[in-house]
């Protein structure tokens, strides 16, 4: 068994950037980092472990999402695109991701939209997936930065690999590990997310609720798996350049370049 499916969520306004000027024609995830955009490099990664087919969850400007990838002959895999839309009045990434459950009938990625990794391989996430016979994988990385933690997803993995707990925005984080917007999931998260209430921090469904709804009935089957890379939820401007940084130094590290000329 092998996993060939993702979905890409890219349904987000962006508000946390909407000083910037290109979110006035852009959507966050289709602001450039170097010479591509946020989901280019996404989608790459997906590919580059035996990903096959994304679904991208989409709502804002699709037209530009599909100008940019068609169906994704050119980038080595097939894109689908599905509508996200609030469901009983309820918005939330939980409920981007299950815009498409009717395309999803197997385990499959999620990576979100605005996550930005340098990585030489997601492939221990799904290998682990596999092993475990897991229902949920979440990627994670280690996050000595408490203040940094504070605004993000504390991730708190036994010893074995579990994954026990996860809170948002947590205000005195205890955890050393960052939940990242990766994750393995088995199919039956579409009736998680069904049984999810809206979380009281911002009235959302939120996948990590989901994840802490499925600990709590399966907690030997859900695991944290420390991404072989750098990881940068990109949410301000700060995010944008330092993920631009990240990947010029990247793109530096695997070329050399020969200066010619004379003054």
């Amino acid at each position: 068994m092998t996993i060939v499916d993702a979905v890409v969520t890219v349904a987000g306004k962006g508000s946390r950037l909407s000083d910037l000027s290109f979110t006035r024609i852009l959507p966050k995830p289709l602001l450039p980092i170097l010479d591509k955009p946020i989901v280019h490099f996404i989608v790459e990664n997906l590919k580059n472990i035996g990903i096959r087919r994304i679904v991208l969850s989409v709502r804002n400007r699709r037209e530009l999402f599909e100008e940019y990838f068609g169906d994704g002959r050119d980038y080595g895999v097939e894109i689908d695109y599905v509508e996200s839309r609030p469901l009983a009045g309820l918005d939330g990434i939980a409920v981007s991701i299950t815009a498409a459950k009717d395309a999803i009938s197997s385990p499959f990625m999620v990576v979100l939209g605005d996550d930005f990794t340098v990585t030489p391989s997601l492939a221990n996430l799904r290998d682990t997936f596999l092993e475990k016979n897991a229902l949920v994988v979440e990627g994670v990385v280690q996050e000595p930065d408490l203040a940094r933690l504070s605004r993000a997803c504390s991730a708190y993995v036994a010893p074995d690999g579990r994954l026990t707990d996860l809170v948002e925005k947590e205000i005195h984080p205890r955890a050393a590990f960052r939940g990242c917007g990766i994750y393995v999931f088995d199919p039956i998260v579409f009736d998680y997310i069904a049984r999810t209430k809206p979380s009281p921090l911002r009235g959302e469904v939120e996948i990590t609720d989901t994840i802490r709804l499925i600990i709590s009935e399966h907690p030997h089957r859900v695991f944290g798996t420390l991404i072989n890379g750098v990881n940068i939820n990109i949410n301000t401007l700060e995010d944008l350049i330092q993920a631009n940084m990240l990947a010029l130094m990247d793109a530096v590290s695997h070329h050399s370049f020969t200066l010619k000329g004379e003054l």
